[in-house]
């Protein structure tokens, strides 16, 4: 049997899996998984792939979260089910082992992997195209009365109600996200075929993915989207930002003047009493005092909402939204402690790192584009993760650790060859 055949199999369903379905993500990513043990067992450097510095930092995390949820497990009903939350380890391995084995004909610039992205692409673009209509219509055919799509609230009192779209799957901040992020591949993609009709094909399929991205009206990711894009126009297009951000002020403005809802939207990111900033700043406030309280282990992983984030509210002398922090990095902080806090950070500043570095080395490569997408995929959740537990949302989360996979493996190739 062809092993690297077989997981580029697995890989293909992988990634449909995390524009459609989160069943498929848990099902693929544990067969990946079981496929990297026998890999391993057949690949001499197999150790020194699994000790690469990122990955120890994972490993050190999810060490540190079961220590941390057994010293506190005496005040916790189930520990062991906020332990598991960490699995994503192993799919992470499994990634890592199946793009180290199918990457392995780069230098011969195989261009299988970006024939493949071309109907990935398209199926996102399908998926798009059936969220912007859930914004028009409110309506998911697909769920039909069991659809928890929800109102965009400053639409309430208005002559057209709008709706928070979230296509396949079932949370709008999820979709928002996950397509904020994989956007961003037809359109670095399209750059390698500049001055060519693909260019412009690609480009059409990145703006509809966007469109429904900014339908969602979720601010965080319009916010770390615009972050992101900037930073790959600055590396990918240079010239574009001298003229770009005029014509984004100009159609930005055209549309607030347009769309009251829109408007109100916009207005909101800085109104400190809107009521999801307020809650989100309590959250906040309770969330310090938990690490302030516990600045070693925390309070325990995923353990920071009710009912313990209530004692600090009482303490504080406030109520508010029973959550999460709302936050990765307070998140880890007051679940996790310092430590917990400098592990994270580790892992997601070492793929960093590992990226930018892959960005340089797979230049003359047909990797080159899907390398520099990953590295704004990446921007798109730290910078999100500022407003948003987006790293504690599991379709997220999954297509995050891919790009961290796919430059983990890159890397790894480069290094060990």
């Amino acid at each position: 049997m062809d092993l690297r055949k077989v997981q580029g199999f697995l890989l293909a369903l992988f990634a449909l899996s995390l524009i459609t379905s989160m069943a498929g993500m848990e099902i693929f990513g544990w067969s990946l998984f079981a496929l990297a043990l026998v890999t391993f067992a057949r690949v001499r450097r197999a150790p020194e792939l699994l000790l690469q510095p990122v990955l120890l930092a994972a490993y050190a995390l999810v060490v540190w979260v079961g220590f941390g949820l057994w010293w506190n497990s005496a005040g916790l009903a189930k520990p062991w089910t906020a332990f598991a939350e960490m699995r994503w380890v192993f799919s992470l391995i499994g990634l890592v082992a199946a793009f180290f084995m199918v990457t392995e004909s780069l230098a011969a610039r195989d261009q299988k992997f970006e024939k493949f992205l071309w109907p990935l692409i398209a199926v996102a673009v399908l998926i798009s195209l059936y969220s912007i209509s859930q914004y028009w219509t409110g309506a998911d055919w697909l769920r039909g009365a069991r659809s928890p799509l929800l109102l965009i609230e400053e639409s309430r009192g208005t002559e057209e109600l709008r709706y928070r779209p979230y296509g396949l799957f079932r949370m709008t901040l999820t979709y928002a996200c996950s397509f904020a992020m994989f956007g961003l591949l037809p359109f670095c993609l399209a750059f390698k075929y500049r001055g060519t009709v693909k260019f412009w094909i690609l480009q059409a399929c990145a703006v509809v993915i966007f469109l429904s991205v900014f339908m969602t009206f979720s601010r965080g990711v319009w916010i770390s989207s615009s972050v992101a894009l900037v930073f790959l126009l600055w590396h990918l297009w240079r010239k574009s930002l001298l003229v770009l951000p005029f014509v984004a002020v100009a159609v930005m403005a055209l549309s607030l003047a347009l769309s009251p809802v829109l408007r109100g939207r916009v207005f909101s990111i800085a109104d400190s009493k809107h009521q999801s900033n307020s809650e989100r700043m309590n959250l906040w406030r309770a969330n310090w005092l938990m690490f302030k309280t516990h600045p070693i282990v925390g309070v325990g992983f995923e353990q920071n909402g009710p009912p313990i984030v209530d004692t600090y509210y009482r303490e504080l002398g406030i109520t508010s939204l029973r959550s999460h922090a709302h936050n990765n990095y307070l998140n880890f902080l007051s679940g996790t402690g310092l430590p917990g806090l400098v592990f994270y950070l580790c892992f997601i500043g070492g793929a960093l790192f590992l990226t930018w570095k892959n960005v340089g080395r797979y230049r003359d490569t047909d990797m080159y584009y899907v390398i520099v997408a990953s590295l704004g995929a990446q921007i798109v959740l730290h910078v999100g993760g500022l407003t948003e537990y987006n790293f504690g949302d599991a379709e997220v989360q999954y297509q995050f650790l891919t790009y961290v996979a796919l430059n983990v493996a890159l890397y790894a190739r480069a290094e060990l060859a």
